[in-house]
């Protein structure tokens, strides 16, 4: 099924935050166009990493409501989200800190999709959750086309 046209990322959260989360690797979202094909691979990761961040915001209004912050989700909650992740290639990582202070900032080069995260402070747990993405290894299983969806757009 092919959802091309003018969707905005809201309307792809829509599309596959809604509903239970289907297979690993299913989704295609054409994310091959989001970055410059001449940019070096360090712009490549960091847009990636930024578009996947905007899907999972979204997918978080979605799944929560959009009142829900990103700071408050429960680990059950970031467990269920990850589900989704998958769908559409991709691990989530989060890191979950009690600290009074953010983690520590690698002071390491960023170039690999894995490095570029976003932190959210909760001040009622005192909680800091650190997310970031990292590729899915390739499902090399046959789909059935009536499980696959593709979603392409440039975002």
């Amino acid at each position: 099924m092919d959802f091309g046209g003018e969707l905005t990322p809201a309307d792809i959260a829509k599309i596959i935050f809604d509903g239970p989360p289907r297979p690993a690797g299913s989704v295609q979202l054409g994310l091959e166009d989001c970055a410059p094909p001449d940019a070096p691979p360090k712009m490549q990761a960091q847009i990636l990493s930024e578009v996947l961040m905007l899907m999972f915001l979204e997918g978080v209004k979605v799944r929560y409501g959009e009142d829900k912050r990103p700071e408050k989700l429960t680990p059950a909650e970031i467990e269920a989200l990850a589900d989704y992740v998958r769908s559409y290639g991709f691990y989530i990582l989060v890191r979950t800190n009690t600290l009074d202070e953010p983690p520590v900032v690698s002071r390491n080069e960023r170039t690999e999709l894995k490095h570029f995260h976003e932190r959210f402070y909760d001040f009622d747990r005192g909680l800091w959750h650190e997310v970031a993405f990292d590729f899915a290894p390739v499902v090399t299983t046959d789909m059935p086309q009536a499980d696959h969806t593709m979603i392409h757009k440039s975002l």
